[in-house]
């Protein structure tokens, strides 16, 4: 059992997405979109485990070799402290042990899954 796993391969019961939804799209793509995943369904009564028989090969950051990589990440960063009330003059790393006491509200915790790009346009963020 852990507090996150790396979205780059994620396997998620349907019924932890029919609870929690998909992805919070306030996050551009890659980084703290799946830590945000992870304290979701924590706070909504599942587990994150690492599977540590599998292999997967990964080619590190390559969705990002034509991106402002770290751009991304201090974006991102601020946008998870911010809806995680984390406070503003962490540079880094966050405890999540008292995010994932929260008791589960739809409200709060739940993002649409979007099966569109038009419908992605239309939802900014969830709570």
């Amino acid at each position: 059992v852990t507090s996150r796993v790396i979205g780059f391969c994620m396997l998620i019961k349907k019924e932890v997405i029919e609870q929690i939804g998909g992805f919070d799209l306030r996050f551009r793509i890659g980084n703290f979109d799946d830590d945000d995943y992870c304290l979701r369904a924590w706070i909504a009564g599942y587990k994150v485990w690492v599977c540590n028989d599998v292999f997967i090969h990964h080619f590190g950051q390559a969705t990002f070799s034509q991106m402002d990589y770290k751009g991304i990440i201090a974006e991102n960063w601020q946008k998870f402290k911010e809806k995680w009330h984390i406070p503003r003059e962490m540079t880094s790393g966050y405890d999540p042990k008292p995010i994932i006491k929260q008791k589960f509200d739809h409200k709060l915790h739940y993002c649409p899954v979007v099966d569109s790009w038009k419908q992605q346009k239309r939802i900014i963020s969830c709570w």
